[in-house]
């Protein structure tokens, strides 16, 4: 067994459970919280993920332009995915609010869920 595997695995854990725990005892601040956390899952892709299928792309004779314009299409289709579909407007005379919807949580799960199989198939 590669030991370097484990560690990393254990430092994933250990790094998932403290941001939880932080999150938790942040109770007060956690919608500061939650924005961080959206804004460190955006920045990833990009700084990290974005230059490697630049390349790739430019590899296989795809330009950059299209490469970009996917990445802009996929953060549109999750923005409208989450705003239009897990939440919903409610409007009672002239005042309206927005209402998460009551499947709200499962649909964010069922989304992680297939994301982190997409993952996977692609890992693999």
């Amino acid at each position: 067994m590669n030991v370097y595997a484990v560690l990393l695995s254990l430092a994933t854990f250990l790094s998932t459970l403290a941001g939880g725990l932080t999150a938790m005892r942040l109770r007060a601040r956690l919608a500061m919280v939650g924005a961080f956390a959206a804004g460190v899952l955006i920045a990833v892709p990009l700084f990290d993920l974005l230059p490697e299928s630049l390349k790739l792309g430019s590899e296989v004779n795809v330009r950059a332009e299209y490469v970009m314009y996917a990445v802009a299409l996929g953060f549109v289709f999750l923005l409208f995915m989450e705003r239009y579909v897990s939440v919903h407007r409610v409007c009672q005379g002239d005042r309206c609010w927005n209402v998460r919807h009551p499947k709200g949580g499962a649909f964010g799960a069922a989304e992680l869920s297939i994301h982190s199989f997409t993952d996977g198939l692609a890992l693999g």
